[in-house]
């Protein structure tokens, strides 16, 4: 250990690391490390440095660069990784050195909520329904694609920023098992004819959640699934059966290459038709039962709005490469290999076709 009198220079390849020491410390303090990860490790490490008498340098190296102190330090960190009970590391504070909590100036609605709802996650026990989604998920996930998911990554997945708002909480609460559809209008407070929404016009199944994206005989789920496999057929990527974890956790980046690197266009594209053809068919079946008084909707107005609700991402994401987003802008070529197998002529195309909204550009119809 180096003496607290000592000066310190410290080498590594991790930028967050440097950021979440120097930089970002102030702001991570001021808002109490809210929605933060690896905070007691974090808080510890800030109370150490603090502790010392001597100056404290930062250094960044570039990682697999040769440099012998962070190939060594690489190594080590491997070999931890890999040991079977974890060395125990003492992250105790003294008093003088803890801040706790958040300053009331730096607190917005936002990070309040967020608050909360980290409590209450904590604090508070799984519902049954969303154990019993999450333990589905989990297996899904697993089943399709080899992968092994946690209730943690689930949620992240959800809150994919590559999955619109609304999908987004269409997918909480289809994991929370929250909408009012199936075994909810069987309670005794029901009368019988309001018992009978329980039940899909069509099929006479009780009318869960998974029966309406997967199941139901009405003109909707099966053609969405058909025309998603469709066009993910452009891609020369196999196919993984719709189901409630490849919809769900649809944003854990479940396509690698042979090197097991994540395929970020195939994983954008995957996420993309995945999360928004469940959405499509879930508003299909809301319009229908609410206002067409289960008149079934056509085939062809089915595939237009599917059709049309993919072109609607597309659009979207060439236009949040223009500049005047500054660093939220997407890279244009991340669009470019999220949607070059699926775009319709892509060869014909201008060289700046994703900023440039007056090229037209479609999506390829039919099989791959």
């Amino acid at each position: 250990m180096v003496p607290l009198q000592r000066g310190l220079s410290i080498e590594t390849d991790s930028k967050w690391t440097i950021g979440e020491l120097t930089n970002l410390l102030k702001c991570h303090e001021d808002t109490g490390y809210i929605g933060k990860t690896n905070v007691a490790l974090t808080k510890a490490t800030v109370a150490r440095l603090r502790k010392r008498r001597a100056y404290t340098k930062f250094k960044w190296v570039k990682g697999h660069a040769g440099h012998a102190g962070n190939e060594d330090a690489d190594r080590l960190a491997g070999e931890g990784a890999r040991r079977d009970i974890p060395d125990e590391v003492d992250m105790n504070t003294e008093p003088s050195l803890r801040i706790t909590g958040a300053k009331l100036p730096m607190i917005t609605q936002a990070l309040a909520y967020k608050a909360i709802r980290l409590r209450k996650e904590k604090q508070g026990t799984t519902r049954r329904p969303t154990a019993t989604n999450l333990a589905q998920i989990l297996s899904d996930t697993e089943d399709a694609f080899g992968v092994k998911l946690t209730h943690e990554s689930v949620w992240k997945a959800i809150r994919s920023p590559i999955i619109g708002l609304e999908c987004q909480y269409f997918l909480w609460m289809l994991t929370h098992d929250a909408y009012k559809v199936g075994t909810y209008w069987l309670k005794g407070s029901f009368n019988a004819d309001q018992k009978r929404r329980a039940e899909c016009a069509k099929c006479g199944a009780i009318e869960t959640m998974h029966h309406i994206l997967f199941d139901c005989e009405y003109t909707g789920q099966d053609l969405v699934w058909r025309l998603t496999e469709q066009l993910w057929g452009h891609t020369k990527k196999r196919w993984t059966k719709q189901s409630l974890g490849t919809v769900v956790a649809a944003g854990c980046n479940p396509h690698k290459t042979d090197k097991g690197r994540p395929m970020a266009g195939a994983n954008r594209l995957w996420t993309i038709l995945m999360s928004e053809s469940a959405k499509l068919i879930w508003n299909l079946r809301c319009e229908r039962v609410i206002q067409n008084e289960n008149e079934e909707f056509s085939a062809a107005e089915v595939e237009r709005r599917w059709y049309a609700t993919i072109e609607y991402r597309l659009t979207e994401d060439r236009r949040s490469t223009s500049r005047s987003l500054g660093k939220q802008a997407l890279d244009p070529s991340l669009v470019v290999s999220t949607w070059k197998p699926v775009i319709n002529g892509f060869q014909s195309l201008p060289p700046e076709w994703t900023g440039d909204t007056g090229v037209l550009v479609g999506i390829k119809r039919g099989c791959g």
